[in-house]
């Protein structure tokens, strides 16, 4: 109870799935479970990765968190 109203008094929430190559094939089907959670509170979302993630896609198709799919600072 502690943690989701710690996660309920924040302006934004990060979910982030790894840009490396080598962990790229596995967030293909990947879905970090702690966005469920997240989607509880009613704060604000930002999810970060790789465009070809089922994640990403699962964003797109739902628009329930603003999405980084790029690593680019520029």
């Amino acid at each position: 109870e502690q943690v989701r109203s710690l996660q309920a008094s924040a302006s934004v929430l990060v979910a982030v799935m790894s840009f490396e190559w080598i962990v790229e094939v596995l967030c293909q089907t990947a879905f970090p479970t702690k966005v469920v959670e997240y989607m509880t509170t009613g704060v604000p979302m930002l999810a970060h990765a790789p465009p070809g993630s089922y994640f990403a896609s699962h964003v797109r198709k739902h628009g329930y968190a603003l999405l980084s799919e790029t690593t680019d600072l520029g």
